[in-house]
Order: C-alpha cells, then sequence, then structure tokens
C-alpha cells in the first residue's frame, strides 16, 4: 500500500499510528465492509463471501 501511495512503509505505519489506527486494523475493517456490501447485495454463499473478503473464518 505505501508503494502505491508512493511513500514508506514506515512514513504509511506512523501516519496510520498519527490518525489511531494500523494497517490491519484498517485492512480488517474494509474486509468487514466489504463482505457486509456482498451480504447485501449479491448470492454468493457465506464461504465465498468471506473468501472474497479475506476473512479467514467464514463464522468470523
Amino acid at each position: 500500500m505505501a508503494e502505491t501511495l508512493a511513500i514508506s512503509a514506515r512514513t504509511l505505519s506512523r501516519r496510520l499510528k498519527d490518525e489511531g489506527t494500523t494497517f490491519p486494523q484498517l485492512r480488517a475493517e474494509v474486509g468487514i465492509e466489504y463482505a457486509e456490501m456482498l451480504l447485501l447485495e449479491t448470492d454468493k454463499t457465506i464461504s465465498q463471501i468471506a473468501h472474497a473478503a479475506g476473512i479467514a473464518d467464514a463464522a468470523t
């Protein structure tokens, strides 16, 4: 992600810390939001949605 933003990984980490978050936290939040969208707007199974959203356990 840092490369995409043309900044160093350390700078990205520092900026996220300044905002009170971390990359893993942000990634998890985005994955959950994506899963919620898929649940509402597709006919995919829970397992398919979990896989697509990067959630390791469909029960999550």
